[in-house]
C-alpha cells in the first residue's frame, strides 16, 4: 500500500513538472519531499505491527527458520512449473537499475555443470542463459530511468547504498535446488543467520522506489537466475532432477548498477561496488 503511495506520488510529481517550467532544483527539491515523506511514515508503521519475513520470526531477529524458506521454495515449484514457458519475456530499452550481490568465483565455477544439466534436460526458446561469471543475487530494482525516476536520483542512491553497506559485516547464504518462475529458471537461496533479509529490508527503507514493490520485504524470495524468458519452451519439470548439491557463498560486496534489453541483447553497467565490513 505504502509503495503503491509513493508510486502514485512520483507520477503525479511527473506530470505536474511536465506542464510547468519548473526550475531543476525545484523537480529535485519536490522529489526528495516526497521520499522522504514515504520512507519516514513507512518505518513508523512497520515499527507498529509484527511483521514476519518468509521465516524470521520478528524484523532484526537473527534465527532464520529454514524448514519455512524450504517449504516456501516447495510451493513457488508447485505454483509455477506447470506455467513455465507460458509468459512472454518482453524487452524494454529504457535503463533498469539494480542492486545485487555477485556470486563468487567458486559458486561461478561450481554453476557450469549446472547450466549443462538444464541445457540438455529440454529445448529453452525466446529466452537466454546467464553466464556463470554474472550470477548475481538481486536484492532491489529500484525500476527504470523515465519511468519511476528521473537521472537525478542516483547520486541520492549510491550514498544510500554506501552508508547501508558500512553498517553489515560479510556473512554467508545456502545455495539450494533449482526452481522456477513463469519466464526464468533459478537456484535457491536459504538465508540461515538472516543478514540478507535484513540487508534486503535497509534498502527498502532507504531507497523506496521499486520495480517490482510486490517482491519487496516479507515477499522477497532471494535467488540465483540462470535463464531468462522461455515461451514456448519443451521443457519438463516433471522429469526434472532439480536436486543440487549444496553449498555456501560469502556475501562480501554489493553492487549498483543498470540493465536493459533491446534488439535481442542484455546489456548490464556497474555504477558502483561497496564492500561489506571483514
Amino acid at each position: 500500500m505504502l509503495e503503491d503511495s509513493f508510486l502514485l506520488v512520483d507520477q503525479f510529481l511527473n506530470l505536474f513538472e511536465l506542464n510547468r517550467d519548473f526550475s531543476k532544483n525545484y523537480q529535485i527539491l519536490t522529489r526528495r519531499v516526497a521520499r522522504h515523506f514515504f520512507v519516514f511514515f513507512s518505518k513508523k508503521t512497520r515499527k507498529e505491527k509484527k511483521i514476519e519475513y518468509f521465516g524470521v520470526a520478528k524484523k532484526n531477529s537473527k534465527k532464520m527458520n529454514l524448514e519455512k524458506q524450504k517449504q516456501r521454495f516447495q510451493q513457488i515449484f508447485v505454483e509455477n512449473s506447470a506455467k513455465f514457458g507460458k509468459e512472454v519475456w518482453e524487452e524494454d530499452p529504457n535503463f533498469l537499475f539494480f542492486v545485487e550481490i555477485p556470486a563468487s568465483k567458486s559458486v561461478a565455477e561450481n554453476s557450469k555443470p549446472i547450466f549443462e544439466k538444464i541445457q540438455s534436460a529440454g529445448e529453452l526458446r525466446n529466452g537466454f542463459f546467464v553466464s556463470p561469471w554474472n550470477l548475481h543475487l538481486t536484492l532491489a530494482l529500484p525500476g527504470r530511468l523515465g519511468v519511476h525516476f528521473q537521472g537525478n536520483e542516483v547520486p541520492f542512491m549510491e550514498v544510500a547504498l554506501a552508508e547501508i553497506c558500512e553498517k553489515f559485516s560479510q556473512f554467508r547464504v545456502e545455495l539450494g535446488d533449482l526452481n522456477c518462475f513463469p519466464n526464468a529458471i533459478f537456484r535457491e537461496i536459504l538465508d540461515p543467520s538472516g543478514n540478507l533479509y535484513e540487508l534486503h529490508e535497509s534498502i527498502a527503507d532507504k531507497i523506496p522506489f521499486s520495480q517490482h514493490p510486490n517482491f519487496q520485504r516479507e515477499n522477497f524470495v532471494p535467488h540465483l537466475s540462470f535463464f531468462y524468458g522461455g515461451r514456448g519452451s519443451n521443457f519438463d519439470f516433471s522429469k526434472f532432477d532439480r536436486e543440487c548439491k549444496p553449498e555456501k557463498m560469502l556475501v562480501d560486496r554489493v553492487v549498483f548498477g543498470r540493465a536493459r534489453d533491446e534488439n535481442g541483447k542484455y546489456r548490464r553497467e556497474i555504477l558502483a561496488e561497496f564492500e561489506l565490513k571483514k
